[in-house]
């Protein structure tokens, strides 16, 4: 089983506190990571502050674009693979995108991961493209998938749809893995039909192992469409891990975290719907033992991947521990 970190490089002030880390204290936390035996590192992708973090900070965070991130981390690392969790698609031009995932996917020497999304928070869409209409982005967002396919993979691609339009780009170098793997994030229904047509992997936001069981069965249908079968997706979620010795301590960490008033105002984008008294549930939170018992009920629901763990701390060097404690005293058990 493969396990990896969240990077904190789009997440001061929304699970990080202002300040919380340079960029090469991010880029050392990721060469850390490849250390201790993590198979993946993830960067996130935020362009503008959100406004609830402006009303809760008062100043405004760092955010580091996450390919010179990612490439920062190729160059000092070896193996470990690289992910993006998740590139706001709408928010990016395509061809621009396209060429960027292929050289960074070139120059790490194949391990890149390309994990796209729609995004949680309207009002960045809403920054970068003030003269459209936000019902917009699923249109956008489809379309600009298709055409990043297009771009990756034929020789001379055009595009001309309503919202992306380019003519005659020949993309080289093309990526050096072939199928090049893109992963969707999405929680609801109609991310399953880009999932099944487009995708090598499926990135789920704080689900438990029993909707995560449900959703992969809908999902599993989907692939039978586009003549797939389930076991070609890796079944890949985002999840909280706070562990610590007893359950009360971690239960306390947690919920005295800034991650966890993040999951709050998740509830009306990412987890709308699924909201919960305390979200212990939705990770891997409590002792040891409670740790690697929800990774077992994750597998049994059909994870095939851990690789974008979220450690509800304060500091750099508390994450430090809690991931060095992680990797010490739960992954043996899966590896």
């Amino acid at each position: 089983m493969r396990f990896g970190i969240s990077l904190g490089n789009c997440s001061e002030g929304l699970t990080f506190p202002i300040p919380f880390a340079s960029a090469m204290d991010i880029v050392d936390l990721g060469v850390y990571a490849e250390e201790l035996g993590y198979d993946s590192v993830w960067a996130n992708d935020h362009i503008t502050t959100q406004r609830y973090v402006k009303q809760l900070w008062g100043k405004s965070p760092n955010y580091y674009e996450p390919f010179v991130m990612l490439s920062y981390i190729a160059s000092r690392t070896k193996k470990i693979t690289l992910g993006t969790g998740v590139i706001v698609l709408p928010n990016r031009n395509i061809p621009i995108l396209a060429k960027e995932a292929a050289t960074l996917d070139d120059v790490s020497g194949g391990r890149l991961v390309l994990g796209i999304g729609s995004g949680a928070y309207k009002e960045e869409f809403e920054a970068m493209h003030p003269l459209l209409d936000p019902g917009k982005r699923t249109g956008i967002f489809d379309e600009s998938l298709e055409a990043l396919s297009e771009l990756l993979t034929k020789p001379s691609a055009t595009y001309n749809g309503e919202f992306i339009r380019f003519k005659e780009i020949e993309l080289y170098p093309k990526p050096r893995q072939n199928p090049f793997p893109i992963y969707i994030g999405g929680n609801y229904r109609k991310s399953f039909e880009r999932i099944a047509k487009y995708a090598k992997g499926w990135l789920p936001g704080m689900l438990t192992p029993a909707e995560i069981t449900s959703m992969r069965e809908k999902l599993k249908y989907r692939c039978v469409k586009h003549g797939r079968e389930i076991s070609e997706i890796d079944v890949a979620p985002q999840l909280t891990a706070c562990v610590a010795k007893t359950r009360e301590e971690a239960a306390t960490k947690f919920k005295g975290s800034i991650w966890y008033k993040h999951l709050e105002s998740l509830g009306t984008s990412t987890l709308r719907g699924r909201v919960d008294t305390d979200y212990s549930d939705r990770g891997l939170i409590g002792s040891i033992d409670d740790a690697v018992n929800k990774i077992q009920r994750y597998i049994d629901a059909g994870v095939t991947n851990f690789p974008h763990l979220k450690f509800p701390v304060n500091t750099l060097e508390e994450e430090k521990r809690e991931i060095k404690f992680f990797a010490e005293q739960v992954l043996p058990s899966f590896k």
